[in-house]
């Protein structure tokens, strides 16, 4: 289970500089998607990746609300991906 945050302020963090830049009082996109290397995140005990999209104003001059990112459990991801390929691999010649 995820326990509450003790870091509110992400615009420090590369899941966000990656993705947005700060222009006077407001942001700009800089990035449509920005995946981070595979790294251990203690809190959840897992290896993960994050990934982040700019959330866009509605008016279209580049700026953004903000910033969405996820953690992905990559252990769960990789083990599901190198089970549906074994599954499409043809039977070697023989059998």
């Amino acid at each position: 289970m995820s326990q509450l945050s003790s870091d509110y302020w992400q615009g420090d963090e590369p899941k966000f500089q990656e993705i947005v830049t700060e222009v006077g009082l407001r942001a700009e996109r800089k990035a449509d998607l920005w995946i981070s290397p595979i790294r251990y995140d203690a809190s959840t005990r897992q290896f993960q990746i994050t990934v982040s999209v700019p959330v866009p104003l509605q008016e279209p001059n580049n700026g953004v609300e903000g910033v969405l990112s996820l953690g992905l459990a990559i252990e769960e991801t990789l083990h599901n991906f190198e089970q549906s390929n074994a599954n499409k691999r043809p039977a070697p010649d023989g059998q």
